[in-house]
């Protein structure tokens, strides 16, 4: 299909609210926590995204196609079969990679690298000499059947994906082998892993793999939950993709066995959890990734949503990212115009590294576009990062609102407020609870806040009570936060990373709460987490918590296990902030 206008005029157009409002970047040492995973992409091309875009909206990451030399062809998958652990293939070479990861880092933004290595391409002799793997690095050959996933737990590890001779990863050779590509990788930049199809791997294989593989980065692994495979397993390791979220989110937002958006609450409710979700901290979610979105289970249906599905795959996004529930990532890749096995676009999304408007089409309908869809750039989400990130320390649900069916409303502590009308034909006219303090603000899905303070899209009044009165079209979504507050710049607050060392049992995580919105209001469930790793242990790093200079704070660690909370014993720590930041601040021992 061919777009009706030029594809770069119309990627200006659904840009022009963020190229003309000349709007603040977001700082780069404050909290981020939502990335994008821009399938395809060529490194020169993700190094100006993180430069002009990435960065400056707050992503804190973005995931990566495999970079290693595989089998030739055009069709998307044959990044999935490797040749060797080269960097090298269509995204570019292994020059063009470390100048991409240079230029994202030094725009705040990581790079996570999608890696293979349960299995290499196709062949009958299991000959790699580029690795060099030979057939006794690999399991001995059988193929894994569909009643392996319900039955059989050794075969879905041992014996192969059709056609993919499986690595016998149990081997020390081999995992010398793979763990010298990460370490590789990690040398030139990369800040983490994606490791795919991890489930055919055993978990304590790839625990053995990254213990040869020194440092402090992010993995998350491939584990979709079948009848044998006990996805808990793998938390040792790093985040699990959580892809019962996607058929979740699709259930909702396409009105699928009996449910709706009014119903997501008690779903998404981590006491009750009626769907069996992993508990956040382990988690990464999507709407769709690579796979899902491409998969037609019943040949009528896609497993996802998708670019196909329209402004409800939009909507999808920006409850993704609003909601208090694992490590969103956002799928940014191109118009495969229902063919499973298509590749990408030949062409580049930008013309050089001065080029600042790349050729995509954000916002466009999807029966009409062809070419990048760029979603991460959507009016429905590209303002979302930022909210997410404002409104990290309150990870709660409060002033929950819905009309039983399409359409809902909610507030993140005090810090946002978002509302949702997936209505196919009627506004939604109503006066809300925000939680906000008064003010005005700037809607972050029509518009942003200009440096001069104005708003480009919607401006919001909350009064004295916190209340907002708003108008919301069909297919359309409000969302305001204290970053988008007229008046209410943030440029000056100092970014405070706190500390401490606290010995705890399996389960149980580190917390501070304090007496400002940013650190909860004293109110435990809206704690800042802290976080911990093998490496690190018993010394617990916070989140980053942007403070307003020349004050006195006070605060206290807690220790949560469910729905047990155990306050520290004594007095309320106290810390003056600084007039600049940012600082780092360790607080000592537990007490």
């Amino acid at each position: 299909m061919t777009p009706t206008t030029p594809t770069r005029l119309l990627a200006a157009l659904a840009l022009a609210f963020c190229l003309d409002a000349q709007a603040a970047d977001y700082p780069k040492d404050a909290p981020r926590s939502a990335y994008v995973n821009l399938f395809e992409w060529k490194w020169r091309d993700v190094a100006n995204e993180c430069r002009y875009f990435l960065g400056p909206k707050g992503y804190a990451a973005v995931q990566v196609s495999p970079p290693q030399e595989s089998i030739s062809g055009p069709a998307w998958w044959t990044r999935y079969q490797p040749l060797s652990y080269r960097i090298a293939g269509r995204s570019g070479s292994e020059y063009e990679f470390k100048a991409m990861v240079d230029t994202c880092k030094a725009a705040g933004v990581a790079v996570y690298v999608d890696v293979v290595i349960n299995h290499m391409a196709g062949s009958t002799s299991r000959d790699y000499p580029g690795v060099p793997y030979q057939p006794s690095d690999f399991h001995t050959p059988c193929d894994i059947r569909d009643e392996d996933y319900r039955q059989d737990r050794w075969r879905v590890m041992n014996c192969s994906l059709p056609g993919l001779p499986d690595l016998a990863t149990g081997r020390d050779t081999v995992r010398g082998k793979i763990a010298d590509y990460l370490k590789k990788l990690l040398s030139l930049g990369a800040a983490g892993f994606r490791i795919d199809a991890a489930k055919h791997i055993h978990e304590d294989d790839i625990a053995a793999i990254l213990q040869r593989v020194p440092g402090n980065y992010f993995v998350t692994q491939e584990v979709i939950s079948d009848g044998v495979t006990p996805v808990a397993a793998y938390f040792k390791n790093g985040t699990v993709n959580e892809f019962k979220y996607i058929y979740l989110m699709k259930n909702a937002f396409d009105r699928q066995a009996g449910q709706n958006l009014a119903g997501l609450k008690q779903v998404l409710d981590p006491t009750t959890n009626p769907w069996g979700l992993m508990p956040s901290l382990n988690a990464t979610v999507f709407v769709n990734n690579h796979d899902t979105e491409r998969k037609k289970p019943d040949g009528v249906s896609y497993d996802s949503m998708n670019v196909y599905f329209g402004p409800m795959h939009r909507l999808a996004h920006t409850l993704m990212l609003a909601w208090p529930y694992g490590y969103p990532q956002v799928m940014s890749g191109y118009y495969f115009q229902h063919d499973h096995d298509m590749g990408p676009p030949a062409s580049a999304l930008y013309d050089g590294p001065k080029d600042s408007t790349p050729a995509c089409t954000p916002d466009a309908d999807p029966t009409k576009a062809s070419g990048w869809d760029c979603v991460h750039r959507s009016r429905f989400v590209a303002g979302m990062v930022g909210f997410r990130n404002y409104t990290l320390p309150a990870w709660q649900v409060d002033n929950w609102v819905n009309d039983g069916g399409d359409r809902i409303a909610f507030s993140r502590g005090r810090l946002g407020f978002v509302a949702i009308n997936r209505h196919d034909s009627a506004s939604w006219n109503s006066t809300f609870q925000t939680g906000l303090a008064a003010g005005q603000y700037c809607d972050v899905i029509s518009g942003e806040r200009r440096q001069d303070g104005s708003c480009s899209g919607k401006t919001v009044t909350v009064d004295a009570r916190g209340h907002a009165s708003v108008t919301i079209a069909p297919m359309d979504a409000l969302a305001i936060h204290i970053g988008e507050k007229r008046g209410g710049d943030h440029s000056n607050s100092v970014a405070v990373t706190f500390s401490l060392r606290a010995q705890t049992v399996p389960g149980e995580n580190l917390a501070l709460v304090g007496d400002r919105p940013e650190l909860g209001d004293w109110q435990s469930a809206a704690a800042v987490p802290c976080t911990t790793t093998s490496a690190s242990y018993p010394l617990w790093t916070c989140s980053p918590v942007r403070l307003a200079p020349n004050q006195t704070v006070e605060f206290k660690f807690i220790k949560r296990q469910g729905s047990q909370v155990i306050w520290e014993n004594g007095a309320n720590r106290s810390y003056g902030v600084p007039g600049s930041g940012p600082v780092s601040r360790d607080e000592g021992q537990w007490r």
